[in-house]
């Protein structure tokens, strides 16, 4: 499943259709062209943010 930080298909979205199909764990690698903490680091924040509002 793709899903993006600032763009379609969302993170969101992705994150619906996983909890739907009752997926219980997940994989995250962020794909930018070039290492970025900040970047990096504010698309797992959002993941897990969206996640936890999701499955817990």
């Amino acid at each position: 499943e793709l899903a993006m930080r600032y763009g379609r298909p969302a993170i969101a979205n992705a994150l619906d259709r996983f909890a739907a199909a009752g997926v219980s764990r997940l994989v995250v690698f962020p794909l930018y062209p070039q290492y970025s903490s900040a970047a990096t680091g504010s698309s797992i924040e959002q993941v897990l943010r969206l996640a936890t509002a999701r499955w817990n």
